[in-house]
């Protein structure tokens, strides 16, 4: 891994930095994990970011007491350190909906249904059988949407906005301070990172996949424990370089 002084690094949050969990509630950051990436905050400059599907309250209560720069809900939200969060509009669309996902998490038990507001995932991982029921009922309530659209994560189905991913929020992240004028390190393990991985590749910079599975990144680790052992050797690294 090439982390420098010049480095934007973006991180995944969940199967990236830590390992997946049965819930969203379970994957709660190792031991560590806070003090490096306050480690690496300072090594950087400031130019460190979540780029995560879940919601910056969320990122923050998993990292208290720490207030990262994180773009949340795959982009829907953003915001640099502790500043204000920036958010899109959420969709008229998104009501119907809404009202979709709750009736599946009523009809299928062990179903998960995470309403982000700007976006609503719908988990399956205890109910692995029910990935083709979620599937073909959200594909058809969206098949005449223009103002919404439905992607596929590690064992969940999410509705978002077109455009809304973390590519954009790399984008926009990077024409700002402190991240201007770096080059950009993505770093994440799912299909909703690969957005990222081809802007920070189309800004000059690289990516890394965790885990396996297709990518377009050039790189890969095989897991969290050799991503979060890659940076603090990066950190080390750069304080003796200082």
């Amino acid at each position: 891994m090439i982390v420098g002084q010049q480095t934007a690094l973006f991180l995944d949050y969940d199967g990236t930095l830590v390992d997946l969990a049965a819930t969203p509630e379970a994957a709660r950051p190792p031991h560590g994990l806070v003090p490096l990436l306050k480690g690496l905050e300072t090594a950087l400059g400031g130019a460190v970011a979540i780029l995560s599907g879940r919601t910056i309250t969320d990122i923050d209560q998993m990292l208290a007491p720490m207030k990262a720069t994180v773009g949340g809900v795959h982009g829907a939200e953003m915001r640099v350190g502790d500043g204000a969060p920036e958010r899109l509009e959420t969709s008229e669309e998104m009501t119907h909906i809404r009202r979709l996902c709750a009736s599946l998490g009523r009809s299928t038990p062990g179903l998960r249904v995470e309403d982000k507001g700007q976006a609503i995932a719908v988990h399956y991982r205890a109910v692995p059988e029910a990935e083709q029921q979620v599937g073909k009922a959200l594909q058809a309530a969206l098949a005449t949407s223009r103002d919404l659209e439905l992607i596929q994560g590690k064992m969940v189905y999410e509705v978002r906005r077109p455009g809304m991913h973390k590519g954009a929020v790399l984008q926009r992240l990077m024409q700002r301070p402190p991240f201007r004028d770096r080059i950009p390190l993505m770093i994440g393990d799912d299909r909703t990172d690969e957005d990222a991985f081809a802007m920070a590749l189309h800004l000059g910079g690289s990516a890394i996949k965790v885990g396996e599975g297709t990518t377009i990144a050039r790189s890969r680790l095989p897991d969290p424990l050799a991503v979060r052992q890659a940076l603090e050797r990066a950190v080390e690294s750069m304080k003796d370089n200082q």
